[in-house]
């Protein structure tokens, strides 16, 4: 495409927030506890 630019931006995230960042991401607009509780396994290894 011609004339158009893409931009992103990335921030660091508190453990907290890449817990609920990972949940949101399973779960949708939603988040469970269950969605963190996975995302809290997944996070652990």
């Amino acid at each position: 495409m011609t004339g158009e630019v893409t931009t992103s931006s990335v921030v660091p995230l508190s453990p907290a927030e890449r817990v609920d960042e990972l949940a949101r991401m399973l779960a949708g607009e939603s988040v469970t506890d269950a969605a963190r509780n996975a995302a809290r396994a997944l996070l652990d290894g």
